[in-house]
């Protein structure tokens, strides 16, 4: 059996009855908005949340980074803080919604798009979001995974 991460399409609705991309752990949530507020000012900018958004692949207007922020900067100070943030990750979402984000999460590490993520596609990506990790800890992370969807955890 190939020890990459694989995609799942066979549940299109499996995101939406668990938790999966609901971020519960508070210290989890920080490390996710630490990593889009890049100058540390406790705040996610427009220009930050575009950065994040092209270093991900994301293609998209201006428009849409505006749409974005909008949507998500309730106090409208042109900025969203950590509970703002924390507002839009943590909500329930529906089930396509769900399934095509994940999708697209996916499709950002599995470069060569074969519907596998391997040690060194993990390897590069988190390199490019300024991970540390080495290609034996990407390795190691996906025998982690390997080893527990083998086991069923």
């Amino acid at each position: 059996m190939d020890k990459s991460l694989e995609t799942n399409s066979k549940s299109p609705n499996s995101c939406a009855t668990s938790s999966i991309l609901r971020i519960q752990d508070p210290n989890d949530l920080r490390m996710v908005f630490e990593k889009f507020d890049s100058d540390g000012d406790g705040k996610i900018s427009s220009s930050e949340l575009r950065s994040m958004r092209q270093s991900r692949g994301a293609q998209g207007s201006e428009e849409e980074v505006e749409l974005m922020m909008r949507a998500v900067d309730l106090d409208g100070d042109g900025s969203i803080s950590l509970e703002e943030f924390s507002s839009v990750t943590t909500k329930e979402r529906d089930p396509g919604s769900c399934l095509e984000d994940l999708r697209g999460a996916f499709g950002v590490f599995d470069r060569d798009r074969n519907g596998l993520i391997s040690a060194e596609e993990l390897h590069r990506v988190l390199g490019e979001m300024g991970e540390s990790a080495s290609l034996a800890d990407c390795r190691a992370m996906i025998d982690v995974f390997f080893i527990r969807r083998v086991m069923g955890l």
